[in-house]
């Protein structure tokens, strides 16, 4: 099998990078592609600093290996041929919004020359209704595609709160299990450490501190004492809540600190973004600044230049 995943036409590309229970939403994709024996893979990028801000996102994922990145905007079939996908064979087209865990394979069959569009069902977890579509093109790119039924279910992830709360639905298990109608349950890479909160390796997470699930916290994270983390909140790698702070519903971006006493709810808050509405567009009063990092050469650099200042004033 094969797979474009591309930029929706009518849509903010920066979906893909939306965090969905610890992994970007392209990862996840790429994931449910490759549970569907999909080998060869092609990923169109706007040709912008959010497709480098992309590549080098999935230069660290497994799944990533042997993607072929094409940084142009051009058509689905185009990037299919760039990537030497053979002219009589179909292919599914994938926009950046879309994920499911059906057996696509099964969508492929019913495609045969002319392609289909197959509709997915929204999961009942979720409490948004859109009817998300995946498309499989056919080698006649004239002949009209029908509409099928697509196996499992499906989403579109269009905002930052959607993206929250597919999470939350993945981390308390509440997305249908592996079986017949759904070959790709969603995989939560972490350890459950209370109900419905999830770290993985490196997070430092102090015994007074407050976690409410649904909750993801990434790796290298700080969560201080009497700071509270949760319900509905995902700290992404590196990120520190401090002593006192609070994210609810919320999204703590990369390196980026939650000062003492201040709270991210129902928003999201990144080094250089600062803080944005989650749902309805509304800033929280949040200070965010970068997590400080400690530096071994500075640290000897002036350790020994201390130490000669001592020795020279000891003469």
């Amino acid at each position: 099998m094969r797979a474009v995943i591309h930029p929706p036409a009518s849509l903010d590309p920066f979906v893909c990078l939306l965090p969905v229970a610890g992994r970007p939403l392209i990862v996840r994709q790429l994931q449910w592609l490759r549970a569907n024996g999909v080998e060869q893979v092609v990923v169109v990028l706007p040709p912008s600093a959010l497709g480098d801000a992309v590549a080098r996102r999935l230069a660290d994922e497994p799944v990533s290996r042997d993607v072929y990145l094409l940084r142009e905007e051009v058509s689905v079939r185009e990037a299919a041929r760039r990537a030497g996908f053979p002219d009589d064979a179909s292919f599914v087209a994938l926009p950046y919004d879309v994920l499911g865990d059906g057996d696509l394979t099964r969508l492929l069959a019913k495609a045969e020359a002319a392609g289909a569009r197959g509709v997915l069902a929204p999961p009942c977890a979720l409490p948004w209704r859109r009817h998300p579509t995946v498309d499989v093109l056919g080698p006649d790119p004239r002949a009209e595609r029908r509409t099928v039924v697509g196996p499992g279910w499906g989403v579109s992830v269009r905002t930052l709160g959607e993206a929250l709360e597919l999470g939350d639905a993945i981390l308390r298990g509440r997305l249908p299990e592996a079986g017949p109608e759904h070959l790709f349950p969603v995989q939560v890479h972490g350890v459950e450490i209370a109900p419905g909160v999830w770290t993985t390796r490196g997070a430092r997470i102090h015994p007074r501190a407050r976690l409410v699930g649904p909750a993801w916290i990434d790796r290298d994270c700080v969560v201080e004492a009497e700071a509270q983390v949760g319900p509905g909140a995902h700290l992404s790698a590196g990120a520190v809540v401090t002593r006192g702070g609070r994210v609810v519903r919320g999204d703590l971006g990369e390196d980026a600190m939650l000062e003492e006493g201040t709270r991210l709810v129902d928003a999201a808050a990144t080094i250089g973004g600062g803080v944005r509405g989650v749902r309805c567009g509304e800033a929280t009063s949040a200070t965010v600044r970068p997590r400080p990092r400690w530096n071994a050469r500075a640290t000897l650099v002036a350790a020994a230049m201390m130490i000669a200042t001592l020795a020279m004033l000891a003469l």
